[in-house]
């Protein structure tokens, strides 16, 4: 399993599908939602594969960035630490 950070950018005029892409996250594996449009996600899917999961929801103008946390990374006043650790063990 592996850890990927999402992050996207709800810009669509009109009322921007938050829970959409909440739904859209929460089947691609388990999801920590740290900030409002950033989360980290445990999955067995491939970056590519969670993109286009959450694509699907996304309005012309919204943004999405989809990267895998490997071994370099930090945080800082953050509990994810653990998260990331007991996640990347199972």
């Amino acid at each position: 399993m592996e850890v990927f950070v999402v992050t996207y950018d709800l810009k669509s005029d009109g009322n921007p599908d938050y829970e959409g892409v909440s739904a859209a996250l929460e089947k691609c594996g388990a999801v920590n939602h740290f900030q409002k449009s950033v989360c980290l996600v445990a999955s067995n899917m491939s970056a590519k594969e969670i993109r286009d999961a959450i694509r699907s929801v996304l309005g012309a103008e919204d943004t999405l960035f989809v990267s895998c946390v490997d071994g370099n990374w930090a945080g800082w006043r953050t509990r994810l630490s653990a998260w990331i650790k007991e996640m990347k063990a199972e």
